[in-house]
């Protein structure tokens, strides 16, 4: 059982951080929790861990977003192609501005990619929605999978999730 004077200092803690927030609009006090810890209930939940051990999907749709990757076809072998990752927040969150989003995509035999790491440079970022196109070239006909994980942040007035998703899609060269 915790001790009066911890419980005390604690207490102080909060207070103080919270009273530091208010004069000087800082945002430094304010946790930041996946989705996943959120508790409609309550403000915010125990802790359940990332949901970064869910399977890879071409699609995440979310109570804060959608989230996809999607083909952008033709695709011919030895010629440029695309696919793109799709961020759309749902009311009342937007995309974090300041947060560094990133996708660390998975090596595909098959396909080259330019850069094995795509960041918030490279994305269209703005209040509700991003976009990040994945380019590769293919050096063969088939049938492959591109995907990564993918972390991002949207926000609240009050919050903000960091989240990280492991998206895959099907492509075929012909």
């Amino acid at each position: 059982m915790p001790s009066e004077r911890l419980i005390h200092k604690i207490a102080l803690g909060i207070t103080a951080c919270g009273a530091i927030s208010v004069l000087i609009g800082s945002t430094a006090c304010r946790r930041e929790v996946s989705a996943a810890e959120l508790d409609h209930g309550s403000s915010v939940a125990a802790a359940s861990g990332p949901v970064a051990n869910a399977p890879a999907s071409a699609q995440f749709d979310e109570g804060a977003f959608l989230l996809k990757l999607e083909p952008r076809a033709p695709y011919e072998v030895g010629k440029p192609g695309v696919v793109v990752l799709q961020l759309r927040a749902k009311e009342p969150h937007h995309i974090n501005q300041e947060y560094p989003h990133k996708l660390k995509l998975k090596a595909t035999e098959g396909l080259a990619f330019p850069q094995s790491v795509l960041g918030r440079d490279a994305m269209k970022i703005e209040t509700m929605s991003a976009e990040l196109p994945v380019p590769f070239t293919p050096s063969k006909s088939g049938v492959f999978s591109i995907g990564g994980d993918f972390a991002f942040s949207l926000c609240t007035s009050d919050r903000c999730l960091m989240e990280k998703r492991s998206l895959t899609v099907a492509i075929n060269v012909p």
